[in-house]
């Protein structure tokens, strides 16, 4: 079982979170915050695993409140919940440091698939639009690596597959990471393929 600090600045959204996690999961709501400082306070005096987050809370920014919870309750994943869709929003997040993004106008399912995705420890990126502009400027071999990668090919395999050498793979994957504002390989795979960006 696992303690859920909610963050959100409407009192109906987080009373109704706390009763969809009780009633649907084996997990319970510690504590509820409206705004990130209320959120780090929280996460300071409860022993939480997880910190469902709106974004765009009155308080320091989410860079510095995830900054400090690394710092200070290094076990805690954060999962941003909020209306915002676009895939730009989602990478600026993940780039922040959150472990997860969900849409509130997902299904529930979606958002108990992403806590417990985010307490196994991986990533999860739901519901979110990819920006055109994004796969725009990826060239036609970037594209190609996406793919692969988002299969699960190691960069040695990718590079076997698109006749490359083992580093040219590794510097297209760079480049990806680079434009797409993603800090590792993992992040680059969540991210595309739930922006579509996969067959």
């Amino acid at each position: 079982m696992a303690d859920i600090i909610l963050a959100d600045d409407h009192t109906l959204v987080r009373e109704a979170l706390a009763v969809m996690i009780d009633r649907t999961t084996e997990h319970r709501v510690v504590a509820q915050a409206r705004d990130n400082d209320e959120a780090l306070a929280a996460a300071l005096s409860h022993s939480a695993d997880l910190l469902i987050l709106d974004l765009g809370l009155g308080g320091v920014s989410l860079p510095s409140l995830v900054q400090s919870l690394k710092l200070r309750v290094p076990r805690l994943k954060v999962l941003v919940l909020t209306g915002d869709g676009a895939a730009g929003t989602a990478r600026r997040a993940l780039a922040a440091g959150a472990h997860g993004y969900v849409v509130k106008s997902d299904k529930g399912d979606e958002l108990m698939q992403a806590m417990q995705t985010l307490l196994a420890g991986d990533l999860y990126l739901g519901g979110v639009v990819a920006d055109p502009l994004d796969a725009a400027m990826l060239t036609q071999r970037e594209q190609e690596v996406l793919r692969l990668a988002g299969a699960g090919l190691s960069g040695t395999e990718i590079a076997q597959k698109l006749g490359l050498s083992v580093g040219t793979a590794r510097k297209h994957r760079e480049n990806l990471m680079r434009k797409l504002k993603v800090h590792n390989t993992a992040q680059l795979t969540a991210f595309a393929l739930r922006a579509g960006w996969l067959a």
